[in-house]
């Protein structure tokens, strides 16, 4: 009797985020603004209060920054506009990166969501391996200037920025922060469209347990005839020297 012999290979089941896996976080990231400068931010509770974590070069030398949340019309518990107030900073002083203090303006406090009912699910999440491989998958969820549009009411106009999503996959390691920074882990090169406003955003990747948290979205790099965004890894971002 003749016995077949396949020659077909199994391949691993490519790793992939898909939309309902991203639902439950996608409010918690929000539009910081101080005066001229835009970027993005997360939300994030510790057992110290409530923060919004962002670029510092989004807020360094701001007085008044405020965080936003402004494209869920029909989402009253997750929108609205807070205060964010300046504290020490930097986790570290070698990372782009500022921790903020959510507050609630004066003059609105009756009308404000509070602020302990936001959505800090990204805190608990899982943060990605130390390294993650290139050509892992990966998300990035901020306020591009791309989606800025000028909106225009009774009395005038305004803008409103949306957040978005965008995919792509990790393209290569920055190992320089390593080298010349001080800092223990690469960072990443990643095919996700990025843009001003994008800063201080939060990248997702997953792994064969799920979605964890890649780190944050902060400098754009031009090449000749294309872009990449780079992210902070997230265990560089929370490194203590």
């Amino acid at each position: 009797m003749e016995q077949k012999v396949s020659n077909e290979i199994t391949k691993p089941k490519e790793i992939t985020i898909q939309a309902p896996e991203l639902a439950p976080y996608l409010t918690g990231v929000g539009e910081v603004e101080c005066g001229d400068i835009e970027g993005s931010g997360s939300l994030w509770k510790f057992s110290t209060g409530y923060f919004v974590l962002t670029n510092d070069h989004v807020v360094r030398g701001a007085t008044n920054c405020t965080f936003t949340i402004q494209d869920s019309p029909n989402d009253t518990k997750h929108s609205g506009v807070w205060k964010l107030e300046l504290i020490d900073n930097n986790w570290n002083n070698t990372t782009d990166i500022s921790l903020l203090r959510l507050a609630i303006w004066p003059a609105t406090a009756e009308i404000s969501t509070s602020i302990s009912n936001l959505n800090y699910l990204i805190t608990n999440m899982p943060k990605c391996p130390t390294s993650m491989e290139i050509g892992s998958p990966i998300v990035i969820i901020g306020y591009p200037v791309y989606a800025k549009k000028t909106v225009e009411y009774d009395s005038g106009s305004g803008t409103q920025f949306f957040r978005t999503v965008t995919n792509g996959i990790i393209s290569s390691h920055d190992t320089t922060v390593k080298y010349f920074q001080g800092l223990p882990y690469s960072n990443y090169f990643v095919s996700a469209k990025i843009d001003s406003g994008n800063s201080g955003g939060i990248a997702f990747s997953k792994t064969t347990n799920g979605l964890c948290v890649l780190g944050i979205p902060t400098w754009l790099t031009i090449g000749n005839y294309e872009t990449q965004g780079l992210i902070q890894n997230i265990h560089n971002v929370i490194y203590q020297e």
